[in-house]
């Protein structure tokens, strides 16, 4: 985990003074009035990079044409989809049990498609909890919400 934290971003960081959450790879947020949905502006200059152990160097990814492949939303919503699926069988996914559907999935009582995490376009993200929960950016923060390339 702590290699993970020191190598990619979550959708936000925690202030060290007062834990707060801070602009990470989300540059903002909004919530929904009934404060149930989230809706994160994701940045779309972050290359995907991967450490190449043969040469020693660190190299940007390519996509298929031939540009960086940058992260986008939709890396982290397949992500927490991950996460969510009990096919992964992640020890850690009960912390993601606050977004709709996570829970059901886990347990096969739903499907990882009906988990509430949609991107929208490259640098929108919305996220629909089962709550209101104004701790919910410190969570996406934590690795089992970090974006993942498919």
């Amino acid at each position: 985990g702590t290699v993970i934290n020191l190598t990619q971003l979550g959708l936000t960081a925690l202030n060290p003074d007062d834990f707060s959450a801070e602009p990470s790879l989300a540059t903002d947020w909004s919530i929904s009035e009934d404060g149930l949905t989230w809706t994160f502006n994701v940045r779309t200059d972050v290359p995907w990079v991967k450490y190449n152990a043969d040469t020693g160097e660190v190299e940007q990814v390519m996509g298929d044409d031939g540009n960086p492949r940058m992260v986008t939303a939709g890396d982290v919503e397949y992500g927490i989809k991950r996460t969510c699926d009990p096919a992964t069988a992640s020890d850690y996914a009960y912390i993601l049990y606050i977004i709709d559907g996570c829970e059901a999935s886990v347990n096969g009582e739903g499907s990882v498609d009906d988990v509430a995490v949609t991107a929208v376009d490259d640098g929108t993200l919305e996220i629909t909890t089962q709550y209101a929960a104004g701790f919910f950016p410190q969570i996406l923060n934590m690795t089992v919400a970090f974006a993942q390339p498919q």
